[in-house]
């Protein structure tokens, strides 16, 4: 869609609007002068991405208590009776480590179905900004726990 009337009090015409390629104009007006230049309207239909919805499995990390999964690793096959795994071939002990250890996990700190939401990334937001907002964001914790001048400044 073009303009095609006179944008401007000497004639002239605006030679061009930029959207991106996923952006249709819907509607263009040429309106009346506001100064030397007249008021151009464009209706825009914009293509937002829709955000979608992910099913992932975590582990409440936070929950674990690292006492009680420590007495339960100790009391468990893998810590008695080592004499009795000598003759076992590594692949065996490699076998025995991980039934025993996804066994005292799911006792501790079972498995959890999560809903996360899938967002497009902002094509600004690149290395560098990840980079500096994680720094800030450990300046700003490191002040909140500290109150100094020092970490204020930072």
């Amino acid at each position: 869609m073009s303009v095609q009337d006179p944008t401007h009090a000497a004639g002239h015409m605006l030679d061009l609007a930029i959207t991106r390629n996923d952006t249709e104009i819907a509607d263009l007006y040429v309106g009346g002068m506001v100064s030397d230049h007249a008021l151009v309207l464009i209706s825009l239909k914009v293509k937002k991405s829709m955000t979608s919805t992910q099913w992932v499995t975590s582990r409440a990390w936070r929950r674990l208590s690292h006492e009680d999964f420590a007495s339960d690793l100790a009391d468990s096959q893998l810590c008695c009776n080592l004499s009795e795994h000598a003759d076992a071939t590594v692949d065996d002990l490699v076998d025995l480590c991980r039934r025993v250890m996804t066994e005292l996990l799911n006792k501790h700190c079972p498995v959890v179905k999560v809903c996360r939401i899938v967002k497009p990334s902002t094509p600004w937001f690149d290395g560098s900004c990840r980079a500096a907002h994680g720094s800030t964001r450990a300046a700003e914790r490191r002040f909140r726990r500290t109150h100094s001048a020092a970490d204020r400044s930072s």
